[in-house]
């Protein structure tokens, strides 16, 4: 990691990166599991490991105690309800996302501030969107692709451990501007790309430099929408 500066409020935000990005070194960091070896996690509401909840890419429990003997450790049974688990079930035949579940359980019961969670799996999307709307504190949500950032406020990527984006979501926002022309030379601050006589320019949604160009020339064009996951690997993974 290198250059990471994050500052975390009661907002919602979205850490995107490809494996190996440094998304989970930088959540354990954050949730005091490890220590950077510069820099520090300052919070104002106490003890870091308790004012965190967090829900880790693979949750590690003893695969032959039931749900209901891990959380008495910490009192959290009355939570087990909340976070839809059946509490007679040993942890060996839970799923991955009812483990993830567990993981928040028992995290419950310190109160927290911040809500960390590493890889949003599919069978917790619903959950976890309506748990995180009631839930009156700071949220990040690690993902490998851009799915996530509509649970979000703000989207940060990482690549090889360091910020390419940090922004709205908007700033991920793309058009494609195709046309017959040669363009390449047009628009030298843009992303532009020729595959024989058909040109193309990406362009941000809130912009339309390229577009208001080709119609004072009288240019046909076809605008295309772009996915944000193409724009995220393309440009910032």
């Amino acid at each position: 990691m290198e250059g990471i500066n994050l500052t975390l409020g009661k907002e919602r935000l979205a850490i995107v990166g490809i494996h190996n990005a440094g998304k989970s070194v930088l959540l354990n960091i954050m949730a005091g599991i490890c220590k950077p070896t510069q820099g520090k996690v300052i919070t104002d509401e106490g003890e870091l490991r308790k004012t965190v909840a967090y829900i880790p890419q693979v949750p590690l429990f003893d695969p032959l105690l039931t749900v209901k003997d891990i959380a008495n450790y910490v009192d959290a049974l009355p939570y087990l309800d909340q976070v839809e688990l059946d509490r007679n079930k040993r942890v060996k035949d839970l799923t991955l996302g009812e483990r993830k579940r567990l993981s928040l359980a028992i995290s419950l019961p310190f109160y927290p501030s911040f809500l960390l969670v590493d890889e949003m799996d599919q069978e917790n999307v619903d959950f976890f969107s309506r748990f995180i709307s009631k839930f009156n504190g700071g949220v990040i949500l690690a993902h490998y692709n851009t799915k996530i950032t509509n649970l979000c406020e703000k989207v940060m990527i990482l690549s090889h451990g360091r910020i390419t984006y940090s922004g709205g979501k908007d700033g991920l926002k793309y058009k494609v501007i195709r046309t017959n022309q040669n363009i390449v030379k047009r628009f030298p601050d843009l992303y532009v790309t020729m595959a024989g006589e058909i040109g193309e320019v990406w362009e941000r949604n809130d912009q339309r430099k390229v577009e208001d160009a080709l119609d004072m020339e009288g240019v046909k064009y076809e605008v295309i929408q772009v996915e944000e996951d193409e724009v995220f690997l393309r440009f910032y993974a």
